[in-house]
């Protein structure tokens, strides 16, 4: 009796462990997922800058002033090139987007006293509005085109104004 108590404990945890080794390779997934979409997305963007005006990519890339310096006037300050302002921009601003929803999180998560995760989950979905399930769906779901999707929402929405003008004209 002992042992099949011992073996159910150890299938159990041994479960246990396998799902958050699981999680972890997710969660590695979807993060190498967004940094390979990133890269892609800045050196992209650096490619177009260049191949659109490749004289002052260049300019901006060797960091060489408008003009060169004449005796008698002071030097200019030396120039940022395009590449490192555009990566210190996206260095900054990530760091301002991770940074302000970090701290937009902590300041929750210490603010309804929650002591793990599955806490947090559970206060924050008491306070926030329960979204209704459309079970079974009530109208459209399947669409040929964007056309036809926005076709049946402008109808929809015709639909509706319909109605309420109707009941606006019951109550009078």
């Amino acid at each position: 009796m002992e042992n099949s108590l011992t073996t159910e404990s150890s299938i159990s945890s041994n479960d246990v462990t396998k799902k958050e080794d699981n999680k972890f390779w997710e969660t590695l997934f979807l993060g190498s997922i967004a940094a390979v979409g990133l890269l892609f997305g800045f050196s992209n963007g650096i490619s177009l800058a260049k191949k659109n005006d490749e004289t002052a990519f260049n300019k901006g890339l060797m960091m060489l002033p408008d003009r060169p310096n004449q005796p008698g006037t002071p030097k200019p300050p030396p120039m940022e090139s395009g590449v490192r302002l555009a990566t210190r921009a996206l260095g900054l601003g990530s760091l301002y987007a991770f940074g302000g929803v970090g701290i937009l999180s902590a300041l929750i998560w210490f603010g309804i006293g929650a002591k793990n995760l599955k806490d947090f989950r559970q206060k924050v979905g008491e306070k926030l509005p329960r979204i209704p399930r459309n079970d079974p769906p009530q109208g459209r779901t399947e669409f040929e085109s964007f056309r036809d999707l926005f076709t049946y929402l402008a109808e929809e929405s015709e639909k509706e104004k319909k109605l309420k003008e109707n009941e606006k004209n019951d109550t009078r």
